[in-house]
């Protein structure tokens, strides 16, 4: 691939980014590509309970929730979904459970709970940025059959779902799906009732991912459990891991501290260590650390080893709630000399900035490798660029612009001079090119 090609690629991402903020819905029948970014304002309604228009049952302990503006809320089709938030004070996880009728597109009215955890309630009203986000359920999907549902009138609705719902079909007595109503208060209602049941039903969700589920029972007022819940998008990475760090404190011990700046389903975290090279990694005994499950918070997590002298490697074994895994790289301690290095870097990456959203310094981590032979720059050597550009693709800063050797490396970038917004930051090194987003919020 060419590096015009390469090029070409990073300003297709900063098009196909404006293009979400500006243009239609991603269409059904696939996950987003990139995430779609929304901007508004929230302001708070004290008689937040976990209920409202979307007819849920309230939930007391927990008040992380919000009202979708009138035009997002797409005729109860948000209600459930799960939403990552970001004002002045930082990000927060809420649930859509009611609507805002005098809201503008865009605008969220939050609980008091979640709004003082974005900014000083005093304010009432301040500038948002916000995506939906998978929900951290378990277990599979609910159907809840409305007060008053029988087999001459059916209403159903859907719950404990990962995405948004978009329709609900259920198999007539000819045999063929029959596509079910949508109310504005978060039921699929058919008038003329579904039949006594059990039925059989068809949910799709907005990304079109479908769950087929046989044998459900009619039941007034109460929930119905499912078989399955809807997959994960692939781009959804279990967790985004910002900083893994050795420190040696004596000639005994060694502490290793890492932090993540999303979580989905992390169950959670062992250590495992390696005295050959980093090959043949086992399992530190006792070691296992939990994770958050679900959140867009970033976390520390601190684990302290005893070793034994020599050079050990050290690296996390991620475990998610339906038990896949995922490993980090790998460090290389040296307890004869106290000196902590990473293993000899064998990819290029560029990782996420953090902290993101920032104000109005953050971080940007990224590895070079060596230089294959017969490249221009020659030896292990590498021209490393790193630029930053916004939503119309112009640059605006140059953070890197120099050769070097293979490592991994941490370059600061500091905004005060750039408006709160989204911006691109791109990693150039030979033939590699990569691109990833980060959020300014003032």
């Amino acid at each position: 691939m060419n590096q015009d090609r390469i090029d070409g690629q990073c300003r297709l991402l900063s098009f196909v980014f404006v293009f979400a903020l500006l243009g239609p819905s991603i269409a059904v029948g696939q996950c987003p590509p990139f995430p779609v970014i929304h901007t508004g304002e929230a302001t708070f309604y004290t008689f937040a309970n976990g209920g409202g228009a979307c007819m849920f049952d309230p939930t007391p302990n927990d008040l992380m929730v919000g009202a979708m503006n009138a035009t997002d809320y797409e005729n109860s089709q948000v209600c459930g979904e799960c939403v990552s938030l970001t004002g002045p004070n930082g990000t927060i996880l809420i649930r859509i459970v009611d609507l805002c009728p005098g809201c503008k597109q865009g605008d969220i009215d939050l609980s008091p709970q979640a709004f003082s955890r974005i900014a000083d309630t005093s304010r009432g009203r301040v500038s948002i940025t916000w995506e939906v986000v998978p929900c951290g359920v378990t277990g599979p999907i609910l159907y809840h059959f409305k007060d008053g549902s029988s087999r001459w009138w059916t209403a159903v609705q859907i719950r404990n779902h990962r995405y948004p719902i978009l329709s609900l079909e259920y198999l007539n007595s000819a045999g063929a799906y029959q596509s079910v109503a949508r109310t504005n208060y978060n039921y699929f209602v058919q008038p003329t009732g579904m039949g006594a049941g059990p039925y059989t039903f068809r949910v799709t969700d907005v990304y079109g991912h479908v769950l087929v589920d046989s044998g459900i029972p009619s039941v007034e007022d109460s929930s119905v459990s499912g078989h399955a819940q809807f997959p994960l998008c692939g781009d959804s990475l279990p967790i985004q891991l910002a900083v893994f760090t050795a420190t040696v404190l004596n000639q005994h011990q060694v502490r290793l501290d890492w932090t993540t700046l999303t979580e989905i389903d992390n169950y959670g975290f062992d250590i495992q260590r390696s005295d050959t090279s980093g090959q043949d990694y086992q399992i530190v005994p006792n070691s296992f650390t939990p994770g958050h499950g679900t959140t867009n918070a970033p976390h520390n997590y601190t684990w302290i080893s005893d070793v034994t002298s020599g050079a050990w490697y050290y690296r996390l074994r991620q475990t998610n709630l339906d038990a896949s895994v995922q490993y980090s790289e790998g460090l290389r301690v040296d307890m004869l000399t106290g000196v902590k290095e990473k293993e000899t870097p064998t990819a290029f990456s560029l990782g996420q900035n953090y902290p993101n959203p920032f104000n109005p310094v953050t971080n940007i981590q990224f590895t070079i490798v060596s230089a294959q032979s017969g490249s221009a720059s020659g030896g292990n050597r590498q021209l490393t660029i790193v630029k930053v550009f916004d939503v119309l693709g112009r640059e605006v800063a140059t953070l890197v612009n120099e050769v070097k050797e293979p490592g991994r490396y941490t370059v600061e970038f500091d905004a005060s001079s750039l408006s709160s917004g989204v911006y691109f930051y791109r990693l150039s090194a030979g033939q590699y090119v990569e691109c990833r987003k980060m959020i300014v919020m003032k």
